[in-house]
C-alpha cells in the first residue's frame, strides 16, 4: 500500500517539476521578445541585433541594411495599431510538429507567442527562439487584433469553479470521516472524475467539452493572454457518487457473528 501511494507520489510530482522548468523558460521568453520590442520601438538596432542569433545559417546571406529595413517595418506596424506604451503577456511555447516539409518547427528551435496590449486592443507577437542561446531568429506581429474584454463576467463565472472547489472538498472530508476502506480510492475518484467540462473564455464564448477531465479539485484556469483566458469545470461525477453513497448508507452494515458457549458446537451451512 505504502509503495503505490509513493509512486502515485512521483507520477504527480514530475509534472509539477518539469512544470517548474517549463514557467522558468517561459519568463525567460517573454522577457526576450519583450526587450527586442521596446528595442525596435526606439530604434535601437544594436540592442535588437544582439537579442537575435545571427551566428545562424539563417542569416549567413543577410545584410545589416535588410534586418534594419525589416526592424523599421515591424515598428511601423506596432505603433500604427497599438501605440508606443505596451504591456506584455506570456501565451505559449510550442513545437510544431507537421507532416509537411518546413511547416513544423525547425530542430531547436521554439515558437513563442507574447500577448500586447494598450489597454483598449490587443494582438499577439510571434517569435521564433534558439533553444540553446534563447536568442531569436525572427519576431513578427501577428495578423490578429482585437479590443481588450471586459472581465466583470468572467470573474463572476469564477463562482461555480469555487462551488465545485467546496464540493468536492467536503466530499472527500466525509469520506475521511467515514467508516469506508481503502479511502484513498475514494479519493481518487473525487480528485480525478470531473467530466464532462464545461469552458468559459475571456470572450464570452461557452462551450462543453465531452472527453474533458478536469482533475485537482475538478477546475482550471487559463491566464496566459485574453485569447487563451478561460475557466475550465469539470461536472463532479466522482463527489457525486460517493456524496450519494455516504448519505444513503452513512455506515457500511456490521455483521456479528456470537461465538458458542461452552459445550455447543457452531453449525455452519
Amino acid at each position: 500500500m505504502s509503495g503505490l501511494l509513493y509512486r502515485l507520489g512521483l507520477l504527480l510530482l514530475l509534472p509539477l517539476l518539469s512544470g517548474c522548468d517549463l514557467l522558468q523558460r517561459s519568463f525567460e521568453y517573454r522577457d526576450t521578445v519583450e526587450k527586442a520590442t521596446e528595442a525596435v520601438l526606439v530604434e535601437d538596432y544594436d540592442l535588437v541585433f544582439s537579442l537575435m542569433a545571427l551566428e545562424h545559417s539563417a542569416f549567413a546571406e543577410v545584410e545589416p541594411a535588410e534586418l534594419e529595413a525589416s526592424i523599421d517595418y515591424l515598428r511601423t506596424l506596432i505603433l500604427d495599431k497599438y501605440g508606443p506604451d505596451l504591456e506584455y503577456t506570456f501565451m505559449t511555447a510550442e513545437k510544431r510538429f507537421s507532416t509537411q516539409e518546413g511547416a513544423g518547427t525547425p530542430e531547436g528551435m521554439t515558437y513563442v507567442q507574447v500577448q500586447v496590449d494598450n489597454g483598449e486592443e490587443y494582438g499577439v507577437i510571434e517569435a521564433l527562439v534558439e533553444d540553446s542561446s534563447r536568442k531569436l531568429l525572427s519576431l513578427q506581429l501577428l495578423q490578429f487584433h482585437q479590443p481588450v474584454p471586459s472581465l466583470g463576467t468572467f470573474w463572476l463565472f469564477g463562482l461555480l469553479p469555487l462551488l465545485v472547489v467546496i464540493f468536492n472538498i467536503y466530499v472527500i472530508l466525509r469520506i475521511r470521516r467515514s467508516d469506508r476502506p481503502r479511502k484513498w480510492v475514494k479519493y481518487l475518484a473525487v480528485l480525478l472524475f470531473n467530466v464532462p467540462s464545461l469552458v468559459y473564455t475571456a470572450s464570452g464564448a461557452l462551450s462543453i467539452q465531452p472527453l474533458m477531465f478536469q482533475v485537482f479539485l475538478g477546475v482550471g484556469l487559463s491566464f496566459t493572454g485574453y485569447a487563451n483566458m478561460a475557466w475550465t469545470v469539470g461536472l463532479p461525477l466522482g463527489g457525486l457518487y460517493w456524496w450519494w453513497r455516504l448519505r444513503t448508507q452513512p455506515t457500511l452494515p456490521q455483521t456479528n457473528i456470537a461465538p458458542p458457549s461452552e459445550g455447543e458446537t457452531l453449525d455452519l451451512p
